[in-house]
């Protein structure tokens, strides 16, 4: 991991999640309803894909969360 500050970039994030869900949701308009749902509900995850492509070092960094967990899980029994 690198050690590197985070660099917040609001803008760059509010442009590529509104570009990648357009890009799924334009063709969802000319296709079956079935297909169709499928890339409004892939158009609708796409914020969430960028978040986490966008900041891989800041998700994998929370590796330690299931062991957090699993220790407050075992003080409650």
């Amino acid at each position: 991991m690198s050690q590197t500050a985070y660099r917040y970039r609001p803008v760059l994030f509010f442009a590529l999640a509104y570009l990648f869900t357009w890009i799924f949701w334009i063709p969802a308009i000319w296709v079956s309803e079935d297909l169709g749902a499928l890339l409004m509900a892939v158009g609708l995850l796409a914020p969430a894909v960028v978040i986490v492509l966008a900041n891989k070092d800041m998700f994998f960094e929370t590796r330690h969360v299931g062991r957090l967990l699993e220790c407050v899980s075992a003080e409650q029994e």
